[in-house]
């Protein structure tokens, strides 16, 4: 066969399927060069799924009116010039392909002004062909009306989803957007009717409420933690109180771009390591900046996958600066349900539009979305959120836009402009969630009794009371001192006097491997027969009974396990452990109640037993005044 070239039409329809999936992908190119030429106001209206028409309206720099024609052209773009500015993305989109693509199978209308234009432009194409190019009069700022879209590819046309799935895709990435730039208002209209709308005063917790109105904001943690130089981390997670049964709820975002991250999913999992049962996951709205020097952004078309030059640094300061939100002692568990506090949000906008159907909906269900009274939130816990409005991060991405539209050509001055814009990035949103809440401490309560021999009940001097759970509490003493007499290289030891026998079965368990480990935890064994063991010594912490309970439980686990040494499989059966410790019901002097919070503010993750329920609940002063109707 002979080799041709294709036309032009062909190849800017194949070109285009690279690029334009399904409407969404539209409506997320289209936004994306909004926020790039650094609009403070984005508008996306869509009908029918966005099959039909897809209009996004925007402020910003705008498109020079010599210039319209060109950016429907393949591989033009403003946002970049070398190739060495691959390596330094600071902008949502730079490969110069979305408006060409989009042009390749729909009608499009663009209109467009800049502020030093005489007036605007309005330019026609259908099918990469242009209709009309003629002079207009409209405000600074972009408007882009997509119709008809696959209307000369009916192969592709029929490939899409019904309207009401391909909406579904639009109104989610419309949401996380919005959550990406809070300083920017976003409207979303959706067959007429509005949606969401968003404020712009750059208060994220208040686009959280619109746009996610399942999130319980009283659930809510800020946190926020940098390197002192290039790396800034900060946001939101939930309490250990509330979890999902999956990761829908985790949302991360690195220098304004939506991504999927392992590494990020790593680290909470190691933040909530213990703190949860297994199988649940926190909500999460995590947001990384970083120099652009440190990222690849250029591994994948969708551009949701990102390289970090850094991960370890990233992991590291991540699951610490959770840990450390997650220990203040305003964000453990609180004793009466946050749903029952019917509190004003005081937040100035209305979380949820309920002028519109589809808000209405949100509120009638309730079994699906389970929001109950999710509308409500106690403001003190957001307190030390600063106004975002100081912040003026309008006038950067205004300011971003314009930097863009005036790049020089040579790379070095193109590197420089970066690196100034990676500088200015995000200023004031970091310390905005600094948490200034102290640490709680478990050796600063005073012990004023105990209920049901299972409850040890403490207050403090910040007028807040604590209920302990006595058998949590030694789970989590026990397990924590397992775990570090296995991680010692010299574990502590007693002798017994009348050392004590075990019996295994050899032909489920690798004896070699199982005496080591049962050795690193303090555990000195000898083979006294046939599947009998002799135990001389156990760990210097353990009672007989505790060693013998434990040894019992580590065996039977042993041998329904196939067990291999392996650190994720030993630290389970120590968690089975668990066994030995004091019980409900357990009547503890008050000797031995001082003798278990001591040792309970010694542990590395005090909040939770092994299991991931918790240790300690808190009630305040206010919270018990509720309950008497006081206040």
């Amino acid at each position: 066969m002979m080799i041709k070239v294709l036309d032009k039409e062909t190849a800017a329809k194949i070109a285009a399927g690279e690029v334009i999936e399904a409407p969404v992908s539209i409506v997320k190119e289209l936004v994306e060069n909004s926020i790039d030429a650094g609009a403070s106001t984005i508008t996306v209206e869509i009908k029918n799924g966005g099959i039909d028409y897809i209009r996004v309206s925007d402020n910003g720099t705008g498109i020079d009116p010599l210039e319209v024609e060109t950016a429907f052209l393949r591989h033009a773009t403003s946002k970049l010039r070398h190739a060495a500015d691959l390596h330094n993305i600071v902008t949502l989109g730079f490969r110069g392909e979305a408006l060409a693509s989009i042009a390749a199978v729909s009608k499009v209308e663009i209109i467009t002004t800049t502020a030093t234009a005489s007036h605007g432009r309005r330019l026609l194409i259908h099918g990469s062909n242009v209709i009309e190019n003629k002079p207009i009069g409209s405000p600074i700022g972009t408007t882009i009306i997509i119709r008809d879209l696959f209307y000369n590819t009916p192969a592709r046309l029929k490939f899409l989803k019904k309207p009401a799935s391909e909406a579904i895709s639009i109104s989610t990435f419309m949401s996380e957007i919005a959550l990406a730039y809070p300083a920017i208002k976003f409207m979303y209209i959706k067959n007429g009717n509005e949606v969401f709308a968003t404020s712009g005063k750059g208060r994220l917790i208040d686009v959280i409420g619109t746009c996610f109105p399942r999130t319980n904001l009283d659930a809510l943690v800020p946190f926020s933690a940098g390197d002192g130089q290039e790396l800034q981390l900060w946001g939101y997670v939930s309490r250990v109180s509330t979890s999902r049964s999956n990761r829908r709820g985790q949302l991360f975002f690195v220098n304004g771009r939506l991504i999927d991250s392992k590494l990020l999913e790593a680290a909470i999992d190691e933040a909530y390591r213990e703190r949860l049962f297994e199988g649940r996951f926190p909500e999460a709205y995590i947001f990384v900046k970083e120099n652009p020097l440190y990222l690849d952004v250029n591994i994948h078309p969708n551009k949701r996958q990102v390289k970090f030059l850094k991960e370890e640094a990233i992991k590291t300061l991540l699951v610490s600066a959770i840990s450390e939100a997650l220990g203040k002692e305003e964000f453990l568990a609180a004793g009466i349900d946050s749903f029952t506090e019917k509190k004003s949000l005081g937040l100035g906008d209305s979380i949820i539009n309920t002028k519109t159907k589809e808000s209405k909906d949100y509120i009638a269900d309730k079994k699906e979305y389970n929001i109950g009274t999710n509308t409500y939130h106690n403001a003190s816990l957001f307190q030390e959120e600063k106004d975002y409005q100081q912040m003026d991060l309008r006038s950067f991405l205004k300011d971003r836009g314009k930097q863009h539209n005036e790049l020089e050509a040579s790379s070095e001055s193109d590197q420089k402009n970066k690196i100034e814009i990676y500088d200015s990035m995000d200023a004031d949103i970091f310390s905005a969630y600094e948490v200034s809440g102290k640490p709680f401490e478990i050796g600063q309560l005073s012990v004023v009794g105990s209920i049901f021999d299972t409850y040890i009940l403490a207050k403090n001097e910040e007028e807040s009371f604590f209920m302990i759970d006595q058998h949590a509490a030694h789970e989590r003493i026990f397990y924590e001192r397992l775990v570090g007499h296995y991680l010692d290289s010299k574990p502590s030891s007693q002798l017994l006097l009348l050392p004590f026998s075990v019996v295994v079965d050899e032909k489920l368990i690798d004896v070699t491997t199982f005496s080591t480990c049962l050795n690193k935890m303090g555990y000195k064994l000898d083979q006294s027969g046939p599947s009998q063991y002799r135990v001389r010594e156990i760990p210097s912490f353990m009672t007989i009974s505790e060693a013998e309970l434990f040894l019992k439980t580590f065996i039977d686990e042993a041998e329904s396990n196939n067990f291999i040494e392996n650190k994720i499989v030993i630290d389970k059966l120590i968690t089975t452990s668990c066994k030995s410790a004091i019980k409900a019901h357990d009547k503890l002097s008050t000797e031995e109640i001082d003798a278990l919070l001591r040792d309970l503010s010694t542990c590395r993750n005090p909040f939770s037993c092994p299991h991931g329920r918790p240790t300690i609940i808190r009630f305040t002063k206010y919270h018990i005044e509720r309950l008497f109707k006081r206040s």
